[in-house]
């Protein structure tokens, strides 16, 4: 139960990413394909919707999203630094949600399975 709560306390964070998405649409910044930010406000939306109502199909999806998140803004934290020498404080953000949010999303579905034996 606790878990669960935990979940959907964290779908407004998703909520939030894909504001940041839309407005990346509509005030493009340059080297940031648009397309890649309206690809991440469906993303994330749909994320939210699936942290609100426990879909079990949004465990493997999601492992593959932690994982490229964590390349993307594990890079991206990287370049920042080197070039700017300055903190990418969204990408420390994914950095630490996304491994959370996967092993909640585990707890959750292992939660349920035991509920079912």
């Amino acid at each position: 139960m606790k878990v669960r709560l935990a979940l959907r306390a964290l779908a407004p964070l998703f909520v939030c990413a894909a504001l940041f998405h839309v407005y990346r649409v509509v005030a493009p910044v340059p080297d940031e394909p648009t397309w890649r930010h309206a690809l991440f406000v469906g993303v994330n939306l749909l994320i939210a919707a699936g942290l609100w109502y426990e879909p079990r199909w949004l465990v493997a999806p999601f492992g593959l999203l932690t994982g490229q998140q964590l390349i993307s803004h594990g890079s991206s934290l990287y370049g920042v630094w080197q070039m700017k020498h300055t903190i990418d404080w969204p990408s420390i953000g994914a950095l630490l949600l996304m491994p959370v949010v996967f092993v909640l999303l585990l707890l959750d579905v292992n939660r349920a399975q035991a509920r079912h034996r």
